[in-house]
């Protein structure tokens, strides 16, 4: 069978096109997981602007970045998986429960929904949260968490020592402990 020019063509643009669906596909689909993220992450920050926020005589868990924290625990060998996609599950809850984004209603409104959220079983999610605010709090700035020890110098606590540096930061030191 020989094809003319203008089949042959025909035949070339559709195996072009055929081949960049898959890549088509995977950036919708990155673009959707994207868009998710951010609005968990937004969620996150509305929380924690809940639980613990900013005023006058302290700072809050955005300041010493308790939301990235929270989200840098997806790559913590020591936390499962699964705990931690059911931790983050809940702001996907929360903005179901809320019927509507939570993070975009006013931050009166937040608090109501969020304690009615905590009132139907989902205190200990609450508390889990905490737990990783206090985490963060005391974190040592090396990981990019707790700037100038903010956290630190609000609750007048001293740090450890020996202190990390770039050879002996978490998991590094767990390895390290491991193989000795």
């Amino acid at each position: 069978m020989i094809l003319d020019r203008k089949e042959f063509i025909k035949s070339v643009l559709v195996l072009g096109a055929a081949s960049q669906l898959p890549w088509i596909i995977s950036c919708t689909d990155q673009e959707k997981d994207d868009r998710v993220n951010l609005k968990i992450n937004t969620t996150l920050q509305a929380v924690l602007n809940i639980l613990l926020p900013h005023s006058k005589s302290r700072p809050g868990a955005l300041d010493f970045f308790a939301d990235k924290y929270i989200r840098s625990l997806k790559n913590d060998p020591q936390i499962k998986k699964e705990s931690y996609d059911k931790l983050m599950a809940n702001f996907a809850n929360l903005d179901e429960f809320s019927k509507q984004d939570f993070y975009q209603v006013d931050q009166k409104e937040q608090k109501k929904i969020f304690k009615s959220f905590l009132d139907k079983g989902n205190e200990t999610w609450a508390s889990q949260l905490m737990t990783y605010c206090f985490e963060a709090m005391l974190c040592h700035p090396i990981y990019n968490i707790n700037p100038n020890e903010i956290g630190n110098v609000w609750l007048d606590h001293t740090m450890g020592v020996p202190e990390p540096d770039k050879k002996n930061m978490y998991p590094q030191i767990l390895k390290t402990i491991r193989e000795n």
